[in-house]
């Protein structure tokens, strides 16, 4: 980063006056989405909502345990097969609060904490890749900065009142982590099954070489593959 951009970000880090110019968006809610494989060839990543999965984890995770392996693999399990992407959206369709440098829960953590533990004056901020996000409480009133600090712009600058958007935090983080685990394991079995068959067909493989070889040698009927 050149010093001129350094030295704006110490500026947008320095200050604490940005939570008095917040809008308030009263309904701003925690929203998750998984990135997940393409619906059809060439198409973006479909980044359905926890909500758009229910019902088709199946599906949608042998999807992607496929694009894995054509774009391949291998699969291991504890790989970050399902990105998960976090924002804070509201009926201000001009403003939104979105984390791109996030994929996972464990990312999401530290924010996590600090907005259920936070007191009154404390202030979080994270830094990534361009983007700047800030949060901070004011008595009970939670304020989100989110800055993209290379175009010099600021992309949001939101209020809420804490309490509530909690409650909606702990129903959206809950939902998306139940749906997250049955991808999992519905990928662990997709994976499991998908082993099972290349097993089952290296062994008939070997099975036929070995039964011709034998054939060969003696007169009659040769075995044959099930």
């Amino acid at each position: 980063m050149q010093r001129a951009g350094v030295d704006e970000l110490d500026a947008l880090l320095a200050d604490l006056s940005w939570p008095a110019r917040s809008l308030p968006a009263t309904d701003l809610t925690p929203a998750f989405r998984f990135r997940l494989a393409p619906l059809a060839a060439g198409a973006p990543d479909w980044m359905p909502t926890p909500a758009e999965i229910a019902g088709n984890e199946i599906e949608a995770a042998r999807r992607m345990t496929r694009h894995v392996r054509v774009e391949g693999g291998p699969i291991i399990p504890g790989q970050l097969l399902f990105p998960v992407q976090l924002r804070f959206q509201s009926s201000r369709a001009d403003q939104e609060v979105g984390f791109p440098w996030w994929d996972t829960f464990h990312e999401m953590t530290d924010l996590f904490d600090w907005l259920r533990e936070s007191e009154d004056g404390d202030d979080w901020s994270d830094v990534d890749q361009g983007w700047l996000f800030k949060a901070a409480r004011r008595g009970e009133q939670l304020h989100f900065l989110h800055h993209g600090f290379d175009q010099g712009e600021e992309l949001a600058n939101l209020s809420v009142e804490r309490t509530a958007f909690l409650l909606r935090l702990d129903t959206a983080e809950g939902e998306a982590r139940r749906t997250l685990a049955r991808l999992e394991l519905e990928a662990l079995r997709s994976f499991g099954a998908w082993k099972a068959r290349a097993i089952r067909r290296s062994a008939m493989g070997r099975e036929r070489t070995s039964g011709s070889g034998r054939a060969a040698d003696r007169p009659g009927k040769p075995e044959v593959d099930e």
